[in-house]
């Protein structure tokens, strides 16, 4: 199955330039006008069900590196087969994750900082106490009173309802 974004079987992509050549990675995607046909075909978010957004082959990417900023770079779309590039560099990340398995922080070898630090990717819903919480959230606008913020607003901590794994491939920087 070819990806919805190309009209043929490319595996790579090459620089004319160079002859350098870039495999291209195939991800699950939307398969417009597609009828789902079995569960699978359908990611958690796709509540409608009308097309499948986790059809097979329907993203293409591929992975480019030491491109200057403010550059362009042309590539021309090729059938031929490209070596995996990142089987030979890929260096795998150390993770930490927290009680339900979220990662709270990823370090490659060679980095002197996390990417993150934990925190990332954590979600709170704000609450206002007090009579007529927008007039309330309307005081809180202007001021710089850290007190009066704690006092009136309550953060609360949303709770994941799924369990991810580590185990996905992360491709280095």
């Amino acid at each position: 199955m070819f990806s919805s974004c190309l009209r043929g079987p490319f595996q790579s992509v090459v620089d004319p330039q160079t002859g350098a050549r870039h495999k291209l990675y195939f991800e699950p995607g939307i398969e417009p006008w597609g009828r789902p046909r079995r569960p699978e075909d359908l990611s958690r978010e796709d509540i409608s069900a009308t097309f499948p957004d986790n059809a097979p082959d329907k993203i293409a990417k591929f992975w480019v590196e030491n491109l200057p900023a403010h550059s362009v770079k042309h590539l021309r779309l090729s059938q031929e087969d490209a070596e995996d590039e990142t089987a030979d560099t890929a260096e795998s990340p150390s993770i930490e994750t927290d009680d339900s398995n979220w990662p709270t922080s990823i370090t490659w070898p060679r980095m002197s900082q996390p990417l993150f630090l934990p925190g990332i990717g954590d979600f709170t819903a704000v609450q206002v106490d007090g009579f007529a919480p927008r007039w309330v959230l309307d005081d809180l606008r202007g001021s710089r009173s850290e007190e009066q913020r704690k006092e009136k607003l309550r953060e609360i901590a949303a709770v994941p309802d799924i369990q991810f794994s580590t185990d996905a491939v992360i491709l280095p920087n």
